[in-house]
């Protein structure tokens, strides 16, 4: 299975059985959907259960009922952060900075023409996402790993084949396949 990770941080950000499409060479819109899970306590991910496995009614006293909880699956199976410090689409910019620089940088040890050719397309998706914030709500999410110049994936929802599902912006040039 392909594996779609941060080129800075190593963060996995979405797996190849999503369906997904990639815009203008630019970034990629994966399509998620809404899960149940179980919340509250230890989480499975961290006893190395299977946190996708058929629930299951537990053996619990009638006055505990078991809890679930509602989420976006591409957010769930890559363990991808909420990010707080990024609440409104007025801070995105202050991220998108530094980001930018840092992956310059990685592709200037790549070679200058490369460099050069992920700055136009980030000058690109910077005018996309102005467009696209003025149309959508976006929720920000980071890599497991928090890192501090690594990619923020927006997450925001649009309507296909008559239902609203969420669905996740990626810029292309930021993830490898794995």
């Amino acid at each position: 299975m392909v594996v779609y990770q941060d080129i800075i941080s190593g963060d996995e950000f979405f797996y190849g059985s999503h369906p997904f499409t990639l815009v203008d060479d630019l970034y990629y819109e994966v399509y998620g959907r809404y899960i149940l899970i179980r919340s509250g306590g230890v989480k499975d991910t961290e006893l190395g259960g299977n946190r996708f496995a058929k629930l299951v009614p537990a053996e619990q006293p009638a006055e505990q009922p078991e809890k679930l909880e509602e989420v976006i699956d591409l957010v769930e199976e890559c363990q991808l952060q909420n990010c707080p410090h990024i609440s409104q689409e007025k801070y995105f910019p202050e991220y998108l900075k530094p980001y930018t620089q840092t992956l310059i940088a990685y592709y200037e040890k790549q070679g200058k023409e490369k460099a050069d050719i992920v700055k136009d397309k980030l000058n690109q998706f910077r005018v996309i996402l102005r467009e696209k914030f003025k149309s959508d709500n976006f929720q920000f999410f980071e890599g497991r790993s928090h890192p501090s110049e690594g990619m923020i994936a927006l997450v925001g929802h649009k309507e296909k084949d008559g239902k609203e599902i969420p669905y996740m912006i990626l810029f292309k040039d930021g993830l490898k396949e794995v």
